[in-house]
């Protein structure tokens, strides 16, 4: 059961990726030609470059480009002020629309400006220009939002934004609402933008352990046994790290493919039944790699519950034999008897808080379910040794607090 469940959701891993992948972009040009093929995109202080199948169109023979993950960015000519060269310069740019209305807001991802502005069909860049004494009363992009929104944006609102695309996006809302005729006194609810997110948490690898074996001493060519191991779970509580990303699937707010590196350590105390035999702890380091699919409830709150569900592959770092003092040095356990690695299955429930954009702190919760029990003594075959020898790895929770930084803002 457990491996059919493994099966179907790496199946889904591959289908959901391949569909992010390798779905084909399209370039709408001007004269309705229509061509297909993986597209990337420069921009410049001129026109922007749009490459295709190895070839090169500039961006005024450009309608639009559909982009086989949803996005659609279109070619539109702008004027703004180039910095570098101190000109306002016309430029065809290749810009996405971020809020459609009466009023139409576009992120722009080059230099000189990161946003657009389009109101009774003219379009404007909104541009931060570098500090001297005339931004200081009044930067160009406060410049155009007055012209363009006074209908329905209070100057003192626009005087207070921010150059970033939640202040803006909230500024071109109200905006909208306004013309309709809708009320706006309510405060503006702004979409939080699904950008991708790195994740870094500290916790405590927590799981419980049984095993059965026996300890035996050689002395005087003479091996016998001095000891018996009888243990039922066992606690281990010690260091769990985890570095993880969440990526955006087809630029949509759920859901988000996670994928991370981890590391476990775990530390069970082992004694005989007697206690007469000295056992070291069964100590150990596994390295983990997931991939997994992450929900977020609630996405534009302040405060964001979370799910993930995934697969992982677990690998024992440096595994080291389970020793006591007994005369001879005969292993308790070898490590040739451990597995040293396989795959399991995981979920994790995470409650998120969102300082800003940007920065968000969490406490989460994970299990890993391994597809086998025994871990360490999982190349014992024959049927004999089998009753003496035996171990499961119970529960495995990680509790952890982390912070995360959301990267790709406008």
């Amino acid at each position: 059961m457990k491996t059919r469940l493994l099966i179907t959701l790496i199946f889904i891993f591959i289908l959901t990726i391949s569909l992010n992948l390798y779905a084909q972009d399209q370039i709408i040009k001007r004269d309705g030609t229509v061509i297909e093929g993986r597209v990337s995109f420069s921009t410049n202080n001129y026109n922007d470059l749009i490459k295709v199948n190895n070839d090169e169109i500039d961006a005024e023979e450009v309608e639009k480009i559909l982009f086989g993950n949803g996005v659609e960015v279109i070619s539109e000519e702008i004027l703004y002020y180039n910095t570098d060269l101190k000109i306002e310069i016309s430029k065809f740019a290749l810009i996405e629309l971020i809020l459609d209305g009466d009023a139409e807001l576009y992120s722009y991802k080059g230099d000189h400006f990161n946003f657009a502005l389009r109101v009774n069909g003219k379009i404007s860049a909104l541009q931060q220009l570098p500090p001297n004494t005339k931004t200081e009363q009044a930067q160009t992009y406060k410049v155009v939002l007055l012209v363009k929104l006074e209908e329905c944006a209070p100057r003192s609102n626009i005087f207070q934004s921010r150059y970033d695309r939640k202040s803006l996006y909230g500024l071109v809302d109200r905006y909208n609402r306004c013309k309709r005729g809708e009320e706006i006194d309510p405060p503006i609810v702004i979409t939080r933008i699904p950008s991708t997110k790195i994740s870094f948490s500290l916790g405590v690898n927590h799981a419980t352990h049984s095993i059965e074996a026996r300890v035996n001493e050689f002395n005087n060519g003479v091996l016998r046994q001095v000891g018996e191991i009888q243990q039922l779970h066992i606690p281990s509580n010690d260091l769990a790290l985890d570095l993880f990303i969440h990526q955006p699937i087809l630029n949509s707010e759920n859901p988000f493919l996670q994928a991370g590196l981890g590391y476990r350590k775990f530390d069970f105390k082992v004694k005989t039944l007697d206690d007469r035999i000295h056992i070291d702890n069964l100590t150990q380091n596994e390295a983990n790699i997931d991939l997994g699919i992450n929900l977020k409830v609630l996405p534009n709150n302040k405060i964001v519950p979370e799910a993930s569900l995934g697969a992982f592959y677990w690998a024992l770092i440096n595994p080291k034999n389970l020793t006591s003092n007994a005369i001879g040095n005969i292993p308790v356990l070898s490590s040739e008897s451990y597995k040293k690695s396989g795959l399991g299955l995981f979920y994790q429930l995470y409650l998120s808080y969102y300082t800003n954009d940007s920065w968000s702190f969490f406490l989460s919760l994970r299990q890993q379910i391994r597809m086998e029990d025994h871990i360490y003594t999982n190349k014992i075959n024959e049927t004999f040794l089998r009753r003496l020898y035996n171990d499961v790895l119970h529960l495995n929770f990680v509790p952890s607090f982390g912070a995360s930084y959301s990267l790709n803002r406008d």
